[in-house]
C-alpha cells in the first residue's frame, strides 16, 4: 500500500466552538482533505453575547477567509474609557484610533454569533469539512499511533471512530483532557474563581427614550465601571442596534449548584442589588432587562497543564487554556491555537505518528507560554479593577491619574500599550512557518512519541500567594516530591528581609539571603549552612552593551571563584518572546566574560550553562508558578560538584527574584510620587 500523502490524514476534531472551528477551517484551507467534526450540539444556532475582535483574531481570520463578513457588522472602537462605578467618573481615558495604523487592524466589538457564524458558514464552503452533530465524544481508546474514541450520537448506536491525529476542542469541561490527565496521574483541577457573570443585550428602542443611554450606544467606545470586587463592561455591537454588557461580580448564587453547571437562570432583584451602589445611568440600563430574561455564568478555570500533546491527541482552547474575560482574548486565543495547529501539520516532513507528534508539540512550544502569560495578564488586571478601599487602590487610582497626563501604565492590563503590543503585535502563524523547521528539530523523540529525558533538572517554583509574600516550594517537575521549601518571612521594617531555602522533608534550614537595603551598594549576602567556606557576595552590575539593560547581569562568589547570571533570550534554555526574563548562569566575572566594541556581554563558545532561571513576570493564584530554575551541570572544577554549589545558584536565583520585585516596587511607588 502507497504511503499516506501529508494532505490525506484523517483528522477528528471533537467540539465545534470557536477553537474546532478555527482548526478545521486552518487545516482546510492548508489542503487537508478528511476532516471531521463532532459536536454535542444538534445545530450551531449561536446564540450569546457581545465579543471583542482584537487585532490578533482578526489577522487570523482575513487569512481563513471570514473577516470581512464579520467586519461589516462590527464596531470598529475609537476609545475606551474607565469610569468608577459608585460615581461615574471618569478614572482613564485611553484613544484606540492608533492600533489599525499600528498592527494593520482595528480593535472592533461584534455579536459572538456573528463571529461564529460566519466561521461556520466558511467552513461549509469547504468540502473537506464534515460535521456530525448531536453526537458526543466518549471513552478515548487510543491515543496514537492512531486515536480511537466512542462516538456517541444522541439518535442511533454509538460507534468507535479511528484518526490520524485527534483534537480535543471539547472547552473548559473537555471529557478528552479529563480522561488524558488520568492517564498521566495528573491533577489539573477545575479551580473555582468565586466569580460570575451577568451577560445583557439591551436593544436600540429599549435605550431611545432616555439620552444619556442613547449617547453610550451611539457612540464607538468601550466603558468598563469598576468597583469593589465588581465591574461591568459595555459597548455597542451589530451596528449600533445592540448594546451589550459584561459584568462580573461576587459568585454567590451557585453554591448549591452541580459542579457540571456553568449556568443558572439569575434574579433581576438580586442584580440590581449586587450593583446597587453604583451610578444612576448604570442602573437605569440593568433596570432595562426583562424579569425572567437574567442569566449568570460562573467563571472557572483550571490549572496550568504540563503538557498539551499526547501521541497523537492535542488538546486546543479552553480545553487547555481557559482564561478569565478581563483580557478579552479568550476565543482570540483559542483561534490562534488552530492556526497554528494547521501550519504546523502542514509542514510535516514525513507522514509518521513520530513526525505528527513532533509536529504538533511545535505546536504546544509557539502557543503554551504565549497563552498561560495571558491568562495570567487577565487574572491580574481582574483583580486590580476589583480592589476595595485601601493602600493598592491608592496607588492604582494614582496610576489612572497619571494616565490624564501620558503618563505611565494603565491599570486596565486591556487598554494598555505594552500589553496591547505582547497581544497583538505577535503573527503566530507566520512565526510558526518560520521557525517550524529549527522547533522541529530541536524536539527529541522516542518512536512511541515520548519525550527523552532533558539534559537538565527542573524545579518549579509553587505558591499559593505572590513570591515576595509568605513561602515558596521549589518542585521537581516530573514528580510530586518538594525538593526545597523557600520562605520570606516579614519581618520589621529596620531588619534587612531575608530568604531561607529550607529541606522540605525536615525544615532543616540549608541557606540564608539577606537583601541590603542600600541603593549605593545592593547586593545579597549568602551563607550555606554547616558550609563555612561557602560565603559569596552577589552584586548586580551595570552592562554598557545596547542590546542589554542595566543590571542584566549578576555575579557572585562561590568558594572563591567567580560566576555570572547574564540575561538571555535563548529559547533553547527556555525562554521565549513570551515568557518573562530568562537568566543563565556561566562561570567567570563580568569583566571576564566582556567582549567587543559594544561590551557585548555573552560569553565564549566553550562556556558552559550550568543553570538557567526563568522569571514570570505575571505570577498568578491560579496558574501558582513563579519561575522556574534548571541545573545543567555542575562546575569544571571537581571540589565544587557538591550539592552545596547547586544551592548556591538556588539562592542566587532566588535573590534575582526578589530584587526584581523590589525595582517593579520601587518603580509603582515612583510613578505614585510623580502622580501625587
Amino acid at each position: 500500500m502507497a504511503p499516506k500523502a501529508v494532505k490525506d490524514l484523517d483528522i477528528a476534531i471533537v467540539g465545534a466552538g470557536m477553537g474546532g472551528l478555527a482548526t478545521a477551517l486552518a487545516l482546510a484551507k492548508q489542503g487537508f482533505n478528511n476532516i471531521h467534526v463532532y459536536e454535542y450540539a444538534s445545530n450551531l444556532g449561536f446564540v450569546g453575547a457581545g465579543i471583542q475582535l482584537a487585532p490578533n483574531m482578526a489577522r487570523v481570520l482575513d487569512r481563513l477567509g471570514c473577516w470581512a463578513d464579520i467586519e461589516k457588522e462590527a464596531v470598529d472602537l475609537k476609545d475606551t474609557s474607565i469610569r468608577q462605578g459608585s460615581t461615574d467618573n471618569e478614572l482613564g481615558h485611553v484613544d484606540l484610533r492608533y492600533i489599525r495604523d499600528t498592527y494593520l487592524y482595528p480593535h472592533m466589538v461584534g455579536h459572538r454569533s456573528s463571529l461564529a457564524g460566519s466561521m461556520y458558514e466558511a467552513c461549509k464552503k469547504e468540502k473537506a469539512i464534515t460535521f456530525h452533530f448531536a453526537t458526543s465524544a466518549g471513552d478515548v481508546q487510543s491515543w496514537g499511533e492512531r486515536p480511537r474514541f466512542e462516538a456517541i450520537p444522541r439518535e442511533g448506536e454509538k460507534y468507535t471512530v479511528e484518526c490520524d491525529v485527534l483534537f480535543a476542542c471539547d472547552g473548559v469541561k473537555s471529557t478528552i483532557r479529563d480522561q488524558l490527565l488520568r492517564l498521566k496521574s495528573i491533577d489539573a483541577k477545575i479551580i473555582d474563581t468565586g466569580q460570575a457573570a451577568y451577560r445583557i443585550m439591551l436593544r436600540r428602542e429599549d435605550m431611545q427614550n432616555d439620552p444619556e443611554l442613547l449617547e453610550l450606544i451611539d457612540k464607538e467606545s468601550v466603558t468598563r465601571w469598576i468597583g469593589e470586587k465588581r465591574h461591568i463592561i459595555a459597548y455597542p455591537v451589530s451596528s449600533k442596534q445592540i448594546y451589550n454588557l459584561s459584568t462580573v461580580q461576587p459568585d454567590q448564587n451557585f453554591a448549591s449548584a452541580p459542579s457540571a453547571t456553568y449556568t443558572t437562570k439569575g434574579s433581576k432583584p438580586q442584580m440590581m442589588e449586587v450593583f446597587g451602589d453604583f451610578c444612576s445611568k448604570v442602573r437605569r440600563m440593568l433596570d432595562l432587562v426583562p424579569d425572567g430574561e437574567v442569566c449568570e455564568w460562573k467563571l472557572r478555570v483550571h490549572e496550568p497543564l504540563p503538557f498539551w500533546v499526547h501521541e497523537q491527541t492535542v488538546l486546543v482552547g479552553d480545553a487547555c487554556h481557559p482564561t478569565l474575560p478581563h483580557l478579552a482574548q479568550g476565543a482570540a486565543q483559542a483561534i490562534e491555537d488552530g492556526a497554528v495547529i494547521a501550519v504546523a501539520l502542514s509542514k510535516l516532513p514525513e507522514v509518521t505518528p513520530t513526525a505528527i507528534n513532533k509536529a504538533m508539540r511545535v505546536y504546544e512550544e509557539v502557543r503554551k507560554d504565549r497563552a498561560y502569560t495571558l491568562v495570567n495578564i487577565a487574572a491580574a488586571s481582574g483583580r486590580a479593577m476589583h480592589l476595595g478601599e485601601g493602600k493598592e487602590k491608592e496607588e492604582r487610582d494614582k496610576q489612572f491619574a497619571a494616565l490624564k497626563d501620558g503618563r505611565g501604565p494603565v491599570p486596565d492590563k486591556w487598554a494598555d500599550a505594552d500589553i496591547q503590543k505582547t497581544i497583538y503585535g505577535q503573527d503566530v502563524m507566520k512565526i510558526t512557518e518560520e521557525e517550524f523547521d529549527k522547533l522541529y528539530a530541536k524536539i527529541s523523540t522516542t518512536s512511541n512519541g515520548s519525550t527523552d529525558s532533558p539534559p537538565y533538572k527542573t524545579y518549579k517554583l509553587l505558591s499559593d500567594h505572590a513570591p515576595s509574600r509568605r513561602d515558596i516550594k521549589l518542585q521537581e517537575d516530573e514528580t510530586s516530591t518538594t525538593f526545597f521549601s523557600i520562605q520570606a518571612p516579614r519581618l520589621p521594617s529596620d531588619q534587612r528581609p531575608e530568604v531561607h531555602l529550607r529541606d522540605a522533608t525536615n525544615s532543616q534550614t540549608l541557606a540564608t539571603a539577606q537583601v541590603r537595603r542600600s541603593t549605593s551598594a545592593r547586593e545579597f549576602a549568602f551563607r550555606l549552612s554547616d558550609t563555612p567556606h561557602a560565603y559569596f557576595a552577589w552584586t548586580p552590575v551595570r552592562a554598557a552593551a545596547r542590546s542589554f539593560p542595566e543590571e542584566s547581569c549578576f555575579e557572585f562568589r562561590f568558594s572563591g571563584c567567580p560566576y555570572t547570571w547574564i540575561r538571555t533570550h535563548s529559547a533553547d534554555l527556555g525562554a521565549s518572546r513570551w515568557t518573562g526574563r530568562c537568566y543563565k548562569l556561566v562561570q567567570g566575572s563580568y569583566d571576564d566574560l566582556r567582549h567587543g566594541d559594544d561590551d557585548e556581554i555573552e560569553p565564549p563558545a566553550h562556556r558552559q550553562v550550568l543553570m538557567a532561571y526563568l522569571h514570570s513576570p505575571w505570577f498568578d493564584r491560579h496558574a501558582h508558578c513563579a519561575g522556574e530554575i534548571r541545573v545543567y551541570g555542575r562546575d569544571d572544577r571537581g571540589e565544587e560538584r557538591e550539592e552545596c554549589w547547586e544551592r548556591a545558584g538556588i539562592i542566587t536565583a532566588l535573590g534575582i527574584q526578589l530584587r526584581e520585585r523590589e525595582m517593579r516596587g520601587e518603580a509603582l511607588r515612583g510613578v505614585g510620587q510623580t502622580a501625587g
